[in-house]
């Protein structure tokens, strides 16, 4: 007797990928249980049914009056049109022909236009054209969604087009994406605001536009990740590749095989075979950006040490990534960026202290357990990204720190005075726990993450210098695994605590309560 389930395929492209995943379901497909299969073709509905009797329901385009409900709950707060914008709302709805992702994206681009006249929305109902009214197919929604892009201001123009740099439906990490526009120099300064504050306010942008879809939100309210819905990302590629922005190589339709010396940015997806045979990364060493990200296998047979001219590296879920590439990745000296995450990298060379332009060193993830002396000579050092986490939900938005992870830091560390982020510092030795008496040195430090899983003693030279920090200091996490009694008490003397903390997170015993 088989208990009832209901298993369903979402966004199935193509029907070969059903004739796949098929054997693996139950074939009495009765009483039991239901398959659901979403997908945007109807061939590939029909060929998902396994008999004459299985229905295809066709998704049906919104009504007028759902449409203006709609659209009105997303324009204005009380959900309600003024007469005076009645007739010109109702031009737009024809054009948005029922599509909820339109009559959405267009909404929320009115909303945020603080003079609301009959006149400046004529205009958007002009630039729309009447592609959904002759054409409700794709290319009419793409038309309908390039007003998102034509509508930002100028500063946001290449941050919105970087968004195509990940491939569809990956989950865009904040601390990620803002580190690589920041290291692309698409941040503009703004007096007062730190670059992680402003691209938070980009990012806000986005999402008030329907541009991203936010994915976890942290306890502070800030988006901590996002994915870019498919549709827009097609809008988003399409423009990268008109503009030269960024281009593709792989299973991507706009794969560039052609022109490589403008080739500036680059992504390589999975896939691609024709790419494989005949690429040559002396074809692309003008390229100052590129992106591989999650693939098991080299998807072609590039050379690090070709692309000299490289300022971002994101090799992020590279299964085939070893020991032996990070030789030809430490020659490149203009690197501003380098996310090893994920990937099976065990140890960092010395050499990797000759990356002097080195603004982010991502190795969460990854079995590094200790940083090379050499790791002292990064100047421009602002994020040090290091540990492991144990994921309890599906989009990892529960997870819990491994007292395992973290690396030990070397002696030196008080030199590298631009460091901002340290996550996560393994104290458990001597020489590491001697490092530490360091810390004080670094006043642009916001963010701390520290465990010791041995000795107390060894928290000693942290605390000495947790007491020059209190005024620098945003984000602090301390985490415990010995087996004294003391423990985390070293915390209740502190005489300068950190007076401007947002976030504190604490891994151990404590016994008496914290004066801050």
């Amino acid at each position: 007797m088989f208990e009832a389930y209901l298993i369903v395929l979402d966004d199935v492209w193509q029907a070969a990928a059903w004739d796949q995943l098929k054997v693996a379901f139950p074939h009495d497909n009765g009483e039991e249980g239901s398959i659901l299969i979403t997908t945007r073709s109807h061939e590939v509905a029909k060929n998902c049914c396994t008999s004459p009797n299985d229905p295809v329901y066709e998704m049906k385009r919104l009504q007028m009056d759902d449409s203006q409900q709609l659209f009105f709950k997303t324009v204005f707060e009380s959900g309600k049109c003024p007469n005076d914008l009645l007739k010109v709302s109702n031009a737009i709805l024809a054009r948005c022909n029922g599509l909820p992702l339109a009559i959405v994206s267009i909404g929320r681009m009115l909303a945020r236009r603080q003079n609301k006249t009959s006149a400046e929305w004529q205009t958007v109902c002009d630039r729309l054209g009447s592609e959904l009214e002759t054409n409700p197919t794709l290319e009419g929604m793409r038309r309908i969604l390039s007003l998102s892009y034509n509508d930002l201001p100028y500063h946001l123009k290449a941050c919105f087009l970087y968004l195509c740099a990940f491939p569809e439906d990956f989950v865009i990490r904040r601390g990620s994406l803002i580190r690589r526009w920041a290291a692309e120099g698409l941040i503009i300064g703004m007096y007062g605001r730190s670059m992680e504050e402003i691209a938070q306010i980009y990012l806000d942008e986005f999402v008030s536009r329907s541009i991203v879809i936010p994915g976890q939100i942290g306890s502070s309210g800030n988006i901590r990740s996002c994915k870019v819905h498919d549709i827009m990302l097609e809008v988003i590629i399409a423009k990268s590749v008109k503009e030269i922005f960024i281009s593709f190589l792989g299973s991507s339709q706009y794969s560039t095989t052609a022109g490589h010396d403008k080739v500036r940015r680059l992504s390589i997806h999975p896939g691609g075979g024709k790419e494989k045979r005949t690429f040559s990364s002396k074809n692309i060493v003008h390229t100052r950006s590129l992106s591989i990200l999650g693939s098991t296998e080299k998807p072609v047979p590039i050379k690090f040490a070709d692309l000299t001219l490289l300022r971002v590296l994101d090799l992020e879920g590279c299964g085939w990534l070893r020991d032996q590439d990070m030789k030809d990745i430490c020659k490149l000296p203009l690197l501003r960026y380098l996310s090893l995450r994920n990937t099976a990298i065990c140890q960092l060379p010395d050499a990797v202290g000759k990356l002097r332009d080195l603004v982010t060193l991502d190795v969460r993830e990854t079995k590094v357990v200790e940083f090379p002396k050499g790791i002292t000579h990064l100047q421009s050092l602002n994020h040090l990204i290091v540990g492991r986490y144990a994921y309890y939900t599906r989009t990892r938005s529960v997870k819990h720190f491994l007292w395992s992870g973290g690396a030990k830091v070397p002696l030196g560390l008080g030199d590298m005075h631009a460091l901002q982020r340290i996550s996560h510092a393994d104290i458990s030795t001597e020489k590491s726990s001697r490092a530490m008496r360091e810390l004080g040195k670094l006043r642009q430090l916001t963010r701390l993450c520290v465990i010791n899983r041995k000795e107390a003693k060894f928290w000693e030279p942290f605390a000495e210098s947790l007491n020059e920090l209190s005024s620098s200091l945003r984000h602090l996490m301390v985490v415990d695994g010995s087996l004294e009694g003391t423990e985390l008490e070293f915390l209740v003397g502190l005489k300068n605590a950190p007076v401007f903390l947002q976030s504190l997170h604490l891994g151990g015993r404590l016994r008496n309560r914290l004066r801050f």
